[in-house]
């Protein structure tokens, strides 16, 4: 109660306290960063080989395995997943928080190169190493 008395007997000082209040609210609303993302740095890299007309099976044991083998000696790995379906092989490698997904694509990309000359011959047995950029993809 004492406090609405003073203010109705003091108009000027509840106006200067609410225009330095919206002063202060203008300022965040200038100054505050807003993105249209949330930053992402998670690296994911795939490894895809294509190689038409082999069964599962086949891909299985002749690509799928040989890459995840060759994956054990990653360092920072959270987990590797594999999928083996007809004409093709999918690994996926995800790594810990804080590995830079550049170095991260290279390193997959140079252990799949060591293990490329053990692969099936052929034009298209060729493996294809990306990384997902979450900065350009859409949510």
């Amino acid at each position: 109660m004492k406090l609405s008395a003073t203010a109705i007997d003091r108009p000027r000082v509840v106006m200067v306290l609410m225009a330095v209040v919206l002063a202060a609210a203008a300022f965040a609303l200038v100054s505050i960063p807003v993105q249209r993302t949330p930053a992402i740095n998670k690296a994911i890299i795939l490894v895809a080989v294509p190689h038409p007309g082999a069964q599962p099976t086949e891909v299985e044991e002749q690509i799928t395995r040989k890459i995840e083998e060759k994956l054990q000696k990653l360092n920072n790995v959270d987990f590797v997943a594999s999928s083996s379906m007809r004409g093709s092989s999918i690994t996926q490698v995800m790594f810990l928080d804080g590995v830079d997904p550049e170095s991260a694509r290279t390193e997959v990309k140079d252990l799949v190169d060591e293990v490329r000359r053990e692969l099936p011959r052929g034009r298209d047995v060729e493996p294809i190493v990306t990384d997902i950029d979450f900065e350009n993809t859409p949510l």
